[in-house]
């Protein structure tokens, strides 16, 4: 009798370390697996026989270090993986058969089920755009707006029945509640209908013709509000003695240090700190690469001051639950602090638009600040021929940007 493989627990999963090479560890369900890339990317996936021919298929990734999360994660990818399983005994390629959706006649669909139907494609095929599939993150946010600004008028309505006014009348009220939100759900919408017309469900896209404008959330004038150094000395030391949460607090300051985005900071991790150098991996970047930024003695003071409180959750800035604090958290709090010192027409995005500021009057060059935001190169030429990674120049740049700041703090001391 053939020896049965242990099962894969969330504790196991988690304490899985990578190795030299991709490791491969069995689950005791036949041909399930952990898969650990030598970076430290860890996923589940189905070994199958296809046209006997063996072939890996993702399940899941595995990003949550909450076991909880992790239990779930697994408990769905055992549920998928025999459903592969069974297809493939009946000779069927798992992978098309993923992406031909289960849909009911048109006559009896409603939007909730097209709109299922949809995000399981959505989620599961890569974008033409990008050539890259949504983001965690990002199928979470979409999931959120049809819950929040579409289910409750759309959900229970014939596809069929579906008009151009009725979308125009959801969407305008979305937009009266969350300006953003509704071009989002807009985008969704746009989709959705698309994705019904290619398959049959109806005729026409009812969306196809509204715009933002129609919904009354045209893009505004960007931006252009920044903060002197004075202003940022100003707001760091007020920050400082605020009665502010502590990490809410500190990540503020390290924002002015780095220019980074506020969830990338929000998500500081204490194992992405190598020494003086924050290393944050591709897939919690904007851009999908990689970045790294120099981390000088200013922010290793904030280092030094969360590292007795958070370091046992894996977060730098860490809530009272353990987990990071959210981005929203941030920028409210700056908006309350904002308000309350008569700091006006100030957002958090705004620090990134000072530090990049400040960088240029000290000399630094243009592409290098772009460099520093992360920025990922508009120009596809460029893109695809101009491959240096600019680390140097990014850290000099950094590098130049603490003591600028520092030296502002001890003569404002």
């Amino acid at each position: 009798m053939a020896k049965q493989n242990p099962s894969l627990t969330p504790s196991s999963i988690l304490r899985a370390k990578p190795g030299e090479t991709v490791r491969r560890i069995s689950d005791s369900v036949p041909r399930l697996h952990l898969v650990i890339q030598p970076s430290g990317t860890k996923a589940l996936v189905s070994r199958l026989v296809v046209n006997g021919k063996k072939t890996d298929q993702t399940l899941a990734r595995i990003t949550s270090t909450d076991p909880k999360a992790v239990a779930d994660i697994l408990r769905q990818a055992r549920e998928e993986h025999q459903k592969r399983l069974a297809l493939t005994q009946e000779g069927k390629n798992p992978y098309r058969e993923r992406q031909r959706p289960q849909v009911q006649p048109a006559a009896e669909l409603t939007v909730r089920e097209v709109f299922e139907a949809w995000f399981q494609h959505y989620r599961q095929v890569p974008s033409p755009k990008t050539r890259r599939l949504p983001t965690e993150k990002t199928v979470s946010q979409n999931r959120h707006r049809w819950d929040a600004y579409l289910a409750q008028d759309l959900a229970d309505v014939p596809v069929k029945d579906v008009t151009r006014p009725m979308l125009v009348k959801i969407l305008q009220g979305a937009a009266t509640r969350a300006r953003e939100e509704s071009r989002q759900a807009l985008s969704i919408t746009q989709r959705m209908f698309q994705f019904a017309v290619d398959h049959g469900h109806r005729p026409d896209n009812p969306a196809s013709s509204i715009t933002t404008a129609t919904i009354g959330t045209s893009l505004c004038e960007p931006r252009t509000r920044t903060l002197e150094l004075p202003e940022l000395v100003e707001l760091w030391e007020r920050v400082g003695k605020s009665k502010m949460d502590q990490s809410v607090a500190c990540a503020i300051r390290m924002l002015i240090l780095t220019a980074a985005r506020r969830n990338e900071v929000a998500g500081m991790r204490w194992d992405e700190i190598d020494g003086d150098t924050w290393n944050i991996p591709a897939a919690r970047m904007k851009s999908r690469q990689a970045h790294s930024f120099h981390l000088g003695g200013l922010a290793q003071g904030i280092l030094d001051e969360m590292r007795p409180l958070t370091l046992h959750t894996g977060y730098v800035f860490a809530g009272r639950t353990g987990r990071a604090v959210p981005g929203d958290s941030i920028s409210q709090a700056v908006r309350r602090f904002a308000k309350q010192h008569g700091i006006e027409d100030f957002r958090t995005h705004d620090l990134r638009r000072s530090v990049a500021t400040g960088m240029a009057g000290l000399g630094v060059l243009p592409h290098v600040i772009e460099r520093v935001l992360a920025h990922a190169p508009t120009n596809k030429l460029v893109a695809t021929y101009q491959r240096h990674d600019y680390k140097e120049e990014i850290r000099a740049a950094l590098k130049l940007w603490d003591k600028q700041f520092g030296d502002a703090l001890l003569l404002a001391a």
